[in-house]
């Protein structure tokens, strides 16, 4: 059960109004330690970043001082504009970018609560007045740009309305070297650095008893420059901080003024639900589940496995810059090869005469008797290199493979001589590497919308939530439960391009005709066609089901092929009697042949038996000729040996 402390620190509006000095000026050490900790661990890819984003932005074209090129190529441009071109419209499909996922059983309550939950979170998204289209699309370009990007979820009380924004990469600094993002095991302190706030708007917030106060001399402003407001840093970081003094730390936000130094805000970033107490004495704190608002995207998951992502500047910066060489040698090659340049005797001065020549006229210079070529000698430089060029080719084409920016992927048109089927094939091939980067989009987008769902169940207005759907006694925190309910984003991983989508339609458009195709149903596939290859108002082309099942020759047409699909099954099951019988006869046959291969052996086993017989009777017969043959010899010999005796 939550003690008083608990109850107290969560349900303050400022917790840093009742603390002491000492424990302010500790928890202000706490923040600015730990900010720059966590800057430092940010600060190789803060630079790998700058130096992505600098050739990303080609500044423009230059020549150095020494007249050299310093061109810059559009290689890492061409590829985040496209990534974020390709990935926008994935997120936002037919005015919906959220959809919801009910557990365990369906009925009509809950399919019109979630209905209720989606058509909320899409109107806060895609509002007129909203910034969330514009803010997503530039985050895209910055992923794709370096790879990882922030995005912050709040309320603005205010707008009385969601506020999901995309934070500058340098503006949002949490441990590079946390194994996640996750706000209990990975990243537990994340602070939004808070530039340029206007001094009226910080007084604002003092006003409204959101900060406390802050010394008067803070808000001064120089007296010989008044046309400039006074601005202020501020570090929001959220953190964790033992307050209660029970050991255990809670998530706090913690508002801090930069230029001070002092506190100006501290809240609790959990609610009493959060808290998990042990099962045995039901009073030590043994887990917190804190409120996260920061989302972390990433385009590339990093190769040494590190938290931050990769992305397609960040790869493509090596051969960008190996490009910029390329380029740039090869046109101070052209310039010197096309310019004239001469060496002339030093000893040779005529300063009467402009050396100055006029293309297509004699002209005439005083040599004063002496040879021009004894004078002066052209110098000439080689054209610029033929395998150079070839070179340039081969990196761009590997910058190509590497961000899917091939030429049928950007819309140019598939050799003449290539197939429809060959041509889809190597699309789908290309897109490969671009699925991989949108599922983890939509990985990241599904944990924003988590957050949001988690924002509106704390936040959200009954009041407002009634009137928007017009339904009085609903309730916010009872439809924005999350045991009963999920949000999903509307982007499909599995069909992320224009092309697999008509392809996928076409297959279907063709199958249209087909006879066991419902009359409905057809319709159906005619309107998802249209649908997918970006018609609306499909009402003007086709009718609705609903309209289309009034109609009475649809409805005629409906009749008949119900009479032709009766007969059709009528058909199918003489066919399957017929079948039947056919089985039978074949089964009885096999019985048939069976029984005459069984009577066929016996009728051998007989033979044989017989055979073996007659063998043993007339070994038995020979047995006894011989036995009565030895006998009848022994009885001679018998004889005569009592012959023999008699006469001796």
């Amino acid at each position: 059960m939550p003690n008083d402390k608990i109850i107290k620190l969560v349900t303050s509006v400022n917790i840093a109004e009742d603390l002491d000095k000492k424990m302010l000026s500790n928890i202000s050490h706490k923040v600015t330690d730990r900010y720059d900790n966590d800057l430092f661990t940010l600060s190789g890819h803060f630079k790998t970043a700058k130096q992505v984003i600098e050739l990303a932005s080609m500044q423009g074209w230059k020549l150095n001082k020494d007249g050299s090129s310093d061109v810059k190529t559009p290689i890492i441009a061409r590829a985040c504009i496209n990534y974020a071109s390709n990935m926008m419209p994935e997120f936002v499909k037919d005015n919906k970018v959220v959809k919801s996922v009910i557990y365990g059983g369906e009925n009509e309550q809950k399919i019109a609560r979630a209905e209720r939950v989606t058509k909320t979170l899409n109107y806060e998204l895609l509002a007129p007045n909203s910034t969330w289209p514009d803010s997503f699309e530039k985050m895209l370009t910055q992923l794709g740009c370096i790879g990882w990007q922030v995005r912050k979820t709040g309320w603005d009380d205010r707008r009385k309305a969601i506020h999901d924004e995309f934070i500058h990469y340098t503006d949002v600094v949490f441990n590079a070297n946390s194994r996640s993002f996750d706000p209990v095991s990975g990243c537990r302190t994340i602070t939004h650095v808070l530039n340029n706030v206007s001094t009226n708007e910080l007084i604002s917030y003092i006003n409204s008893g959101i900060f406390i106060d802050l010394p008067e001399k803070y808000f001064d402003i120089n007296d010989d420059d008044l046309s400039e407001d006074l601005k202020h840093t501020l570090y929001e970081q959220h953190c964790w901080l033992d307050l209660d003094k029970d050991g255990f730390e809670e998530p706090y936000i913690v508002t801090l003024h930069k230029e001070s130094g002092y506190v100006l805000r501290v809240v609790a970033r959990f609610q009493l639900s959060d808290v998990e107490y042990d099962k045995k004495t039901k009073k030590k704190v043994v887990y917190i589940e804190p409120i996260q608002y920061f989302t972390l995207y990433t385009c590339f998951d990093s190769f040494d496995g590190s938290l931050l992502g990769l992305g397609l500047g960040t790869l493509l910066l090596s051969i960008a810059a190996s490009y910029d060489t390329s380029i740039n040698q090869l046109i101070d090659a052209g310039r010197l090869s096309n310019s004239s340049t001469y060496l002339k005797d030093k000893s040779y001065n005529n300063k009467s005469r402009d050396l100055t020549l006029e293309v297509g006229k004699i002209n005439e210079i005083d040599t004063g008797g002496l040879e021009i070529s004894k004078m002066m000698t052209r110098v000439d430089f080689n054209e610029p290199s033929g395998t150079l060029f070839q070179l340039m080719g081969y990196l761009d084409q590997s910058a190509k493979e590497l961000s899917s920016t091939g030429d049928m992927m950007t819309g140019q048109a598939a050799p003449s001589n290539m197939k429809t089927g060959a041509a889809s094939a190597l699309i789908e091939r290309g897109m490969k590497v671009y699925n991989s980067m949108l599922k983890r989009v939509i990985k990241s987008f599904t944990l924003n919308l988590n957050n949001m769902f988690r924002i509106v169940h704390i936040h959200y207005p009954n009041e407002k939530y009634m009137v928007f759907h017009d339904m009085p006694d609903l309730s916010v925190e009872q439809d924005f439960d999350m045991s009963q309910l999920d949000v999903f984003p509307t982007a499909d991983p599995n069909m992320a391009a224009e092309s697999q989508r008509a392809i996928k339609a076409e297959a279907l458009l063709a199958i249209k005709d087909d006879p066991l195709i419902p009359p409905e149903n057809k319709i159906n596939i005619i309107r998802e066609f249209l649908t997918t290859i970006g018609y609306e108002n499909l009402d003007r082309f086709v009718p609705s089901m609903e309209k289309a099942q009034q109609d009475p020759m649809v409805v005629q047409i409906k009749q008949e092929y119900e009479q032709k699909n009766a007969q059709l099954e009528q058909a199918q099951q003489q066919i399957q009697q017929a079948q039947q019988q056919i089985e039978l006869q074949k089964a009885k046959l096999q019985l048939d042949a069976q029984k005459m291969e069984m009577d066929q052996n016996q009728k051998i086993m007989e033979l044989s038996q017989k055979e073996q017989q007659s063998v043993r009777e007339a070994q038995l017969d020979t047995f006894k000729i011989i036995t009565d043959a030895k006998l009848k010899e022994k009885d001679i010999d018998a004889r005569a040996k009592s012959k023999s005796g008699t006469t001796g």
